[in-house]
C-alpha cells in the first residue's frame, strides 16, 4: 500500500523536476566543467545547471554556494568546500554560524543529501519544527524537506497538517472512527449530524452481472435464439442443474425470481446459498475469459456495460456520479474557505469538526476531529502549486460503493487557462481508490487534444477479454462529447512501488471548475 500521498505524487510524476533557484539560497553542488567569462557547469542533484560564479574554484570539487541572483543565469557566491572532512556546523553565511542545534545539523545534512536548496530562515524554522517529540525524526525530516520544496510556510499548522495526512491519509476511515466515538458518547445531535454526512457518500449503484443474463431470460421481446444463449452462459457459470440445452421453461419454473418488479438482486432471489453466489461469481470472471458465440458476448457485454447504473441516489435524489463528486468537494469542506463570502456557509464535515474540537468535554473526541481535520488541510495544501501556468489538484473523497466504504483520491494535472482553469483538452487524471476486490488500483486518464488515453495499474493480470468488451463502450462514449479514444493499457504495481500489506490503500485531486469529461470507473 502506499504509505503517504506524496510518494504516490512522487511515484506519478511524469513532468521533469525543474531546479528552481532564488536569492538567498544555499545548495551544495559540484562544479563539472568552466566556460568564459566566468560561467560554469554545477551539478545539483542530477540536475545539471549553467551559472556565473563570483569567485573561480577548482572543475571535480564541491562547495556550498549561495544564490545571489536566480533570474536569468543564476549568478552564485562560493561559501565553502564541500568535503568528507568539512563540518557542515562551521557552514556559516554572512559571517554567521548558520545552526548549531542537533535538529539543525540532521535537517542541514538530509537537505545537503537530497539537492534540498535552502534559506537560512527556512533552516532555522524547520529545525524547530523538528523538535516536535509527538513526531518521528524521519516522518519530520521528510514532511519539511517537501515543505521547502514547495515553498510552502514552515508553520506548525502547515506542518502538522501534512503530518497528519502522512499518518492517517484515509479520510473515510478516519470519520468512521469518529462516528464511532460520537455515538458512544453523549452528544446526540453531532453524532445524528456525522452519521447525515456520511449517509451522501454513496457513489455509483451496482448489480450483478448475471442479473442482466436472467433478464434475458424473462423478457418477452427477447429471442429464441438470446434466450438459449444466456441458458449456455448460465451453463458455463455452472448454475445448479443447468445444462447447454437446458430449456427456459423449466429453468424459469424452478428458479423463477420471487419478485422481478422490485430492485432486489434477481440471483439473490434466486440462489439463496452464499456458496452458490460466490461461486459463480468467481466463475463469471473466469468465464469472459474464455471463447464464447458471437451472441453469447453480445449478452456479456450488455450485462457487463449494465453492472454500474449511471446514476447516483442520493437521499432520494437521481444525479450523475459527476454532479455527486462536486457534491463531495463540498460535504467534506474542501471549498469553505473560498464560500466564506457567500453567508451563510453550508454545513459540512470540516465545519463540524472545528465545532466538535470546540465543544466536545471528550479529549479523545477532540483528538480524533483534530487528526481528521489536520487530514482535510493536508489535501488542500497538497493542492498549492508555485507554478502559475501549471494547475495540479489533489483531493480525498470519502466513497461507499455498495457496502464497501473506501477514499477515491483524485488528481487533476494540467496547463492553467486564461480564466484559471484546466484545460480539459490537454491534461491528465488520476484515480486512485482501494476496490473490494481489485484491491488498490490506479487509473490514469491522459488527454492530449482531445484524444484520450487510460492506463489501469493493478496487481492482477489484464483481463483481454473484459478490456475487449468495454472498450468500445468508452470509444462510443467519449465520441459523444466529441473526444476521441486510443485504448486501454493496463499495468501491474511494479515490486518496487512503494506499496506495503500491512497498511491499507492511500491515493492522492479535483478542481470544481473542470469542465471535461464525465468518467466513470
Amino acid at each position: 500500500m502506499f504509505q503517504n500521498v506524496s510518494q504516490v505524487g512522487n511515484l506519478l510524476q511524469n513532468r521533469e523536476s525543474l531546479l528552481s533557484l532564488k536569492p538567498g539560497q544555499l545548495f551544495s553542488g559540484k562544479i563539472l566543467k568552466h566556460y568564459p567569462d566566468q560561467l560554469a557547469a554545477l551539478s545539483i542533484r542530477g540536475t545539471t545547471v549553467v551559472a556565473k560564479l563570483e569567485t573561480m574554484v577548482n572543475a571535480g570539487s564541491s562547495y556550498w554556494f549561495l544564490v545571489k541572483e536566480g533570474q536569468g543565469v543564476p549568478k552564485l557566491q562560493v561559501v565553502q568546500p564541500d568535503i568528507a572532512a568539512a563540518k557542515t556546523e562551521t557552514l556559516a553565511m554572512n559571517s554567521t554560524q548558520l545552526t548549531t542545534s542537533k535538529e539543525g545539523q540532521m535537517l542541514l545534512q538530509d537537505l545537503k543529501l537530497t539537492g534540498t536548496p535552502f534559506t537560512r530562515d527556512q533552516l532555522k524554522e524547520g529545525a524547530q519544527l523538528l523538535k516536535d517529540p509527538s513526531i518521528s525524526r524521519q516522518l519530520g525530516l521528510d514532511t519539511i524537506r517537501t515543505m521547502i520544496q514547495q515553498q510552502l510556510p514552515l508553520t506548525k499548522g502547515v506542518f502538522q497538517s501534512l503530518v497528519a495526512l502522512a499518518q492517517s491519509p484515509h479520510l473515510s476511515e478516519g470519520l468512521t472512527n469518529l462516528e464511532t466515538k460520537l455515538a458512544s458518547s453523549a452528544m446526540n445531535q453531532s453524532s445524528q449530524m456525522m452519521q447525515a454526512f456520511l449517509s451522501r457518500t454513496d457513489g455509483p449503484s451496482t448489480q450483478s452481472p448475471v442479473d442482466q443474463i436472467l433478464k434475458t431470460l424473462l423478457d418477452r421481446n427477447a429471442s429464441p435464439t438470446e434466450k438459449q444463449a444466456a441458458m449456455a452462459i448460465l451453463s458455463k457459470l455452472q448454475w445448479p442443474g443447468v445444462a447447454s440445452n437446458s430449456s427456459v421453461d423449466s429453468f424459469l419454473t424452478k428458479w423463477m425470481p420471487t419478485d422481478v418488479s422490485t430492485e432486489i438482486s434477481l440471483i439473490k432471489q434466486s440462489l439463496l446459498s452464499e456458496n452458490d453466489l460466490s461461486k459463480i461469481h468467481r466463475n463469471w470472471a473466469s468465464m469472459i475469459q474464455q471463447p464464447t458465440t458471437t451472441i453469447e458476448q453480445q449478452l456479456i457485454q450488455k450485462a457487463v456495460k449494465e453492472t454500474v447504473m449511471p446514476h447516483v441516489f442520493v437521499n432520494g435524489k437521481q444525479m450523475t456520479f459527476a454532479n455527486q463528486l462536486l457534491n463531495l468537494v463540498q460535504l467534506v469542506g474542501y471549498q469553505d474557505e473560498a464560500n466564506v463570502a457567500n453567508q451563510p456557509l453550508a454545513p459540512s464535515i470540516k465545519s463540524l469538526l472545528v465545532q466538535l474540537m470546540g465543544e466536545s468535554q471528550s479529549s479523545e473526541i477532540r483528538t480524533q476531529a483534530e487528526r481528521v481535520l489536520h487530514t482535510i488541510t493536508g489535501h488542500q495544501i497538497q493542492s498549492l502549486s508555485s507554478d502559475p501556468a501549471f494547475v495540479q489538484t489533489m483531493l480525498s473523497l470519502p466513497i461507499t460503493l455498495g457496502e464497501w466504504k473506501t477514499d477515491l483520491m483524485i488528481q487533476w494535472q494540467g496547463k492553467k487557462q486564461d480564466d484559471t482553469t484546466i484545460d480539459p483538452e490537454n491534461c491528465r487524471l488520476l484515480f486512485f481508490l482501494e476496490l473490494e476486490r481489485l484491491k488498490e488500483t490506479m487509473v490514469q486518464v491522459t488527454i492530449q487534444k482531445k484524444i484520450v488515453h487510460v492506463t489501469v495499474t493493478n496487481h492482477q493480470d489484464r483481463p483481454d477479454a473484459l478490456i475487449k468488451m468495454l472498450e468500445p463502450i468508452i470509444k462510443q462514449s467519449l465520441e459523444k462529447m466529441d473526444y476521441q479514444f486510443t485504448a486501454v493499457s493496463w499495468k501491474t504495481w511494479p515490486t518496487e512501488s512503494p506499496v506495503s500489506n500491512n497498511r491499507t490503500f492511500t491515493p492522492p485531486q479535483v478542481p470544481t471548475s473542470y469542465q471535461g469529461m464525465d468518467i466513470r470507473i
